[in-house]
C-alpha cells in the first residue's frame, strides 16, 4: 500500500494539467521526433500512465531510475511526479548497478537491460520494459486512479552530479523544493507560449523544462544526434533554444553557421558548462538573436545570467542574481579583493544541503553553510561575475606545467568534437604522470587531422593518449562527470601509446 504523506501538499502536476485542459487544450505541449502531444492529450495520458505504473507496483515508496533510451521518457517524468514517486535519470555511461542510490526500479526500453543485473550488497532492482505496447495499454485504461496527495518533504528527484569534488553522486530534491525552484505555487497558469527547447532528452535542464511546462510553453526535444532532423527543425517556429555548450557545438556542426541565421529565434540560452571564447564568437557569428549565458549548477540552480554581444568581456557570466550571495575566496576561505581571482562559493535559499552516495547514505554538500562549485572566478564591486575555469587546473606533469582548461579549449574548438576532458592521474611506462585526453566525438570528427593540429601545441609532449567516446557521463546540467569518465577509462586497463 502507498504510504500516507506526512505533510500533504497539492498535486501541482495534476492541478496544472487540469488548468491547461480548461484554458488551452489544443496547444502543442511536447514534440519529440514523430511523437507530439497537446496539453489536452497530456491531461488524458499522464493519469493513465501513472495508473499503469501503480498497477506494476510503483508507488510513493519507490525510487525509480529511468533509462535515457526508454521510449517517451518525457511522459514518464510527469507521471512519476503526478504519483509522488522519486525518479532519477540514468545514463548508461555511469554504469549504475542494482541498488545504487537506493534505486529499486529501472525503467528501460528493451528486455535486455543496459544496466548491471547483478546484486549490489544484496539489494535488488526490478526492470520494467516501457515500450509502445506498454504505452498503448496505458492509454486504453478507462478509469484512471485519482490524483494522490504528495508528501512535500519526500524526494521528488535524484540528479546525478559530480559537485565540486568530481565524485559521481546524487543531489536529492524534495517535492516542495522542486515546486519552488520551478516557480510553482502562486498565480494562474500562464496562457502565452513562453518558448521552446532543444536537447537530446527531457533530462537536460529538468527544472527549466518543468517551469516552462507549467507556464504553458511548447517544448521541442530536438535530436542532436540527427543532423537531418535538426535542419528540418528550422521550420518549427522555435522562439528560444536552451542547451549546454557541447550541444551547441553539435548543433553548429549539424546545421552550419549560415543555416543558423535562418532560424528566427528570439533568444538562445547557454548553461551547463563554461562558454569558451571560441564558442561564444562562433555563436555570435551564427545566430542573429540574443544570446544569454547562465551560470548555474544542479545543486543551486541559476546563480547569474547575462545577455552577451561582441563587446562583452570574455568569461563574463553576468550579474549575480538577487537571491544569491557570491564570494571569491583564497585557499584558506578568506575573501579576496574585488576583481581578484579565487575560488567561487555561494549561498542561496533554494540549494541542496546533502547528497546521496551509491549506498544511499547522506553526504554533506556544504562547507560552513557555503556551496563550492569548484570554479575559479572573480567578482567586481558592481556584482559582475567572471568564471574562468575549474579551480586548481594547472598541473605539473614531469616538470612541465599545463593548464588542463586550455587543453580542453583547444580540442573543444576542433570540428566534430562535442566535448573533451583533459585528465590527470595517468602515468606512462616509466611512472611519469601525463595528460590523458578524452574526446566525445560527433559528426565530422577527423582523428588524424585533430592529432596533427595538436602536435603544434606546447602541451602535446605531455599527452599520454587521446581516446574517443560516443558519449560522456554528464550531470543534468550537461557538465562532464570527469571522475566517472576516469574510472571508466581505468577499468579498461589502458596501455600507454
Amino acid at each position: 500500500m502507498p504510504k500516507t504523506p506526512e505533510k500533504p501538499m497539492k498535486n501541482f502536476i495534476d492541478s496544472r494539467l487540469q488548468e491547461a485542459l480548461t484554458q488551452y487544450p489544443d496547444r502543442l505541449a511536447l514534440r519529440a521526433g514523430e511523437n507530439s502531444y497537446t496539453y489536452g492529450q497530456l491531461a488524458h495520458l499522464v493519469p493513465r500512465i501513472a495508473t499503469k505504473l501503480r498497477s506494476e507496483g510503483i508507488d510513493a515508496s519507490s525510487r525509480v531510475g529511468v533509462s535515457q533510451s526508454a521510449a517517451l521518457d518525457y511522459l514518464l517524468t510527469w507521471a512519476l511526479l503526478w504519483l509522488g514517486v522519486t525518479s532519477c535519470s540514468i545514463q548508461k555511461s555511469l554504469e549504475i548497478k542494482r541498488g545504487d542510490f537506493g534505486i529499486d526500479w529501472l525503467l528501460t526500453a528493451t528486455p535486455e537491460s543496459e544496466f548491471d543485473t547483478g546484486d549490489n550488497d544484496g539489494q535488488k532492482s526490478r526492470n520494467l520494459v516501457i515500450d509502445r505496447l506498454w504505452f498503448m495499454e496505458a492509454e486504453a485504461i478507462a478509469e484512471p486512479i485519482s490524483a494522490p496527495d504528495i508528501d512535500e518533504g519526500s524526494i521528488a528527484r535524484l540528479a546525478m552530479t559530480s559537485g565540486s569534488t568530481g565524485v559521481p553522486k546524487c543531489a536529492s530534491f524534495s517535492f516542495d523544493f522542486v515546486s519552488k525552484r520551478a516557480g510553482i505555487g502562486s498565480g494562474d497558469l500562464k496562457t502565452n507560449v513562453r518558448g521552446s527547447f532543444f536537447g537530446p532528452t527531457i533530462w537536460v535542464g529538468f527544472n527549466r523544462l518543468l517551469s516552462s511546462f507549467m507556464d504553458g510553453a511548447t517544448i521541442h526535444m530536438l535530436p542532436v544526434s540527427s543532423p537531418k532532423e535538426l535542419v528540418a527543425s528550422s521550420e518549427l517556429g522555435l522562439e528560444e533554444i536552451s542547451g549546454s555548450p557541447a550541444q551547441y557545438v553539435t548543433l553548429l556542426q549539424a546545421i552550419g553557421p549560415i543555416a543558423a541565421r535562418f532560424w528566427n529565434l528570439k533568444v538562445l540560452r547557454v548553461s551547463g558548462g563554461l562558454l569558451t571564447k571560441r564558442l561564444k564568437d562562433r555563436l555570435l557569428e551564427s545566430f542573429s538573436c540574443n544570446i544569454e549565458v547562465r551560470y548555474s549548477s544542479t545543486e543551486t540552480g541559476n546563480l547569474a545570467s547575462a545577455v552577451i554581444n561582441r563587446s562583452s568581456p570574455d568569461y563574463f557570466v553576468g550579474l549575480v542574481a538577487k537571491d544569491v550571495i557570491v564570494e571569491i575566496v583564497d585557499g584558506n576561505g578568506n575573501a579576496v579583493e574585488s576583481g581578484a581571482r579565487g575560488q567561487v562559493r555561494v549561498k542561496k535559499s533554494t540549494m541542496i544541503t546533502s547528497y546521496l552516495d551509491r549506498s544511499g547514505q547522506a553526504l554533506p554538500a556544504l562547507k560552513s553553510r557555503w556551496f563550492y562549485p569548484g570554479d575559479e572566478g572573480s567578482l567586481t564591486a558592481d556584482g559582475e561575475l567572471f568564471v574562468y575555469d575549474r579551480a586548481g587546473r594547472v598541473k605539473n606533469f614531469g616538470g612541465v606545467k599545463i593548464d588542463l582548461g586550455k587543453v580542453e579549449e583547444f580540442f573543444d574548438a576542433e570540428p566534430g568534437v562535442s566535448g573533451s576532458a583533459a585528465l590527470s592521474g595517468f602515468t606512462d611506462a616509466l611512472g611519469v604522470e601525463r595528460v590523458l585526453v578524452a574526446i566525445e566525438r560527433g559528426p565530422g570528427f577527423d582523428r588524424s587531422s585533430t592529432i596533427e593540429k595538436a602536435k603544434s601545441q606546447s602541451f602535446f609532449s605531455s599527452v599520454l593518449d587521446i581516446l574517443e567516446f560516443d558519449d560522456f557521463p554528464r550531470s543534468e546540467m550537461g557538465k562532464i562527470q570527469k571522475e566517472a569518465l576516469a574510472l571508466k577509462i581505468e577499468s579498461k586497463r589502458l596501455k600507454p601509446r
